[in-house]
């Protein structure tokens, strides 16, 4: 008999159809009711899972609403961006790694999904790893890069990658697709727009003092050029950088009739190269030139006192 005859059995290689190769981040927000992300891209697969509440969120172009229980996938170089409804504060489970398996083209095809108790179990595993793992504070508001810490706990790193794993494969078996998950594509792909846009206008007037370029909004932002474009016009009729324009023109307008500044002061404030170039782009919003404009602040002036004289006594309604 030969005990250490292994010619007689056939050494099978096992398929992994989902190996992740690398984890970004593991992190569990619980945000205001009020939160807004207004988004970002990057090479890495991710996903988010609501734990409690609701949420609205932007994938690529399309809105969504998600409830507790549902889990959106955003695959590599998708924009994507998530805000509360304003009414409950939501709780949040957000996870991005690496996996360039074919498998992971389901997930694609399938955004959006309702999660099984088993699945839950998993997240809550995953999560729970994640914590004795990490040093970085996974319930911290900042997606951070997770950073190693020395752990007494035995292939901690490993089961984070099995426990995901375990998730995804589970998830595809399953065949779990949410159809009942609210896709409000119109209305909240409008509401999550106009509040980026919101937000960006915001940004300006607080610059309005300062060179803002279009790129510089893009990086702060985290939104794509075409995208930023394409919504900007949609919800204002103006382009990006004409509508930051109008800004400084009436600021310079409120400058000049406050007559704290002169013409040169002014231009210099709001970042114009030179005198003539702010003279050029304020007649061409205005129709007329800072000194023109000036001049007809100070007639509507003279005019106004000059008829109080002639006027009879009338009641008047207070603005």
């Amino acid at each position: 008999m030969q005990l250490n005859d292994t010619n007689n059995y056939k050494l099978l290689p096992l398929k992994e159809l989902i190996r992740i190769d690398k984890i970004v981040t593991i992190h569990y927000f619980e945000f205001e009711k009020n939160y807004c992300f207004s988004g970002e891209v990057h090479e890495f697969w991710e996903f988010l899972y609501v734990d409690k509440g609701e949420v609205e969120i932007l994938a690529g172009d399309k809105g969504y609403k998600l409830q507790h229980g549902d889990i959106v996938f955003h695959p590599p170089n998708e924009f994507h961006s998530v805000k509360a409804n304003g009414i409950t504060a939501p709780n949040i489970m957000v996870v991005s790694f690496t996996c360039n398996n074919k498998s992971m083209s389901y997930f694609k095809n399938n955004k959006i999904l309702s999660l099984s108790n088993f699945q839950i179990e998993i997240l809550g595993k995953l999560f729970w790893e994640g914590q004795n793992t990490f040093e970085t504070n996974l319930n911290s508001g900042y997606k951070e890069l997770v950073k190693k810490e020395n752990s007494d706990m035995f292939a901690s790193e490993q089961l984070i990658k099995l426990y995901l794993e375990l998730f995804l494969i589970d998830i595809i078996r399953s065949n779990t697709q949410n159809e009942n998950c609210s896709r409000i594509d119109n209305v909240v792909k409008e509401n999550m727009e106009n509040n980026i846009v919101n937000e960006i206008i915001s940004f300006m007037e607080k610059n309005l003092y300062n060179n803002l370029t279009f790129d510089l909004i893009c990086e702060n932002f985290f939104i794509g050029k075409t995208h930023l474009k394409t919504i900007f016009k949609k919800t204002t009729n103006e382009s990006v950088m004409a509508y930051f324009q109008q800004m400084k023109i009436s600021e310079a307008k409120k400058l000049i009739r406050e007559s704290h500044y002169n013409f040169s002061q002014i231009a210099s404030k709001l970042g114009y190269e030179s005198i003539h170039y702010f003279s050029r782009c304020f007649k061409k919003s205005t129709g007329m030139t800072p000194s023109e404009y000036a001049t007809s602040i100070k007639s509507r002036i003279r005019d106004d006192t000059s008829s109080e004289g002639s006027k009879t006594s009338k009641s008047t309604i207070k603005i």
